[in-house]
C-alpha cells in the first residue's frame, strides 16, 4: 500500500506532463493551421478585390443598354402612335382620369 502511495503520485505527475506537452504541440499546429487559414482569406479577399473593377464595368454597361432600349422603345412607340393616331385613346386616358378624380371628390365629400 505505501508503494502505491509513493508510485501513484509520480505516475499521475508523469502522465500530467505528458498531457502537457501533447496540449501545447495541438496548440502550435492549431496557430499553424489558422495562419494558413488567414493566409487563404486575405488571397481570395485580394483576388474579389481585383473583380470589383470588372463588376462596376459589368454594372455601368448593363445600365447604359437599359437606357438606350427604353429610349429606343419609347422612340418606337411615339412613332406608332403618331402614325396609327390614337387620339381616341389619349381623349380615354383622359376621361378615364377624370372620373377617377370625381370618384375621389365624391368620397372626400362623403367623408
Amino acid at each position: 500500500m505505501e508503494v502505491l502511495q509513493t508510485v501513484l503520485p509520480i505516475l499521475v505527475d508523469i502522465l500530467l506532463v505528458v498531457f502537457l506537452v501533447i496540449c501545447i504541440i495541438l496548440g502550435i499546429k492549431a496557430i499553424k493551421v489558422m495562419d494558413k487559414f488567414n493566409a487563404l482569406v486575405e488571397d481570395a479577399q485580394n483576388k474579389l478585390n481585383t473583380l470589383n473593377g470588372f463588376f462596376s464595368i459589368v454594372t455601368l454597361f448593363n445600365t447604359k443598354v437599359s437606357l438606350i432600349a427604353e429610349k429606343t422603345y419609347s422612340l418606337f412607340d411615339n412613332l406608332i402612335d403618331k402614325l396609327f393616331g390614337s387620339k381616341k385613346k389619349k381623349r380615354k386616358k383622359v376621361r378615364d382620369e377624370e372620373d377617377e378624380l370625381d370618384d375621389i371628390l365624391r368620397e372626400e365629400e362623403e367623408d
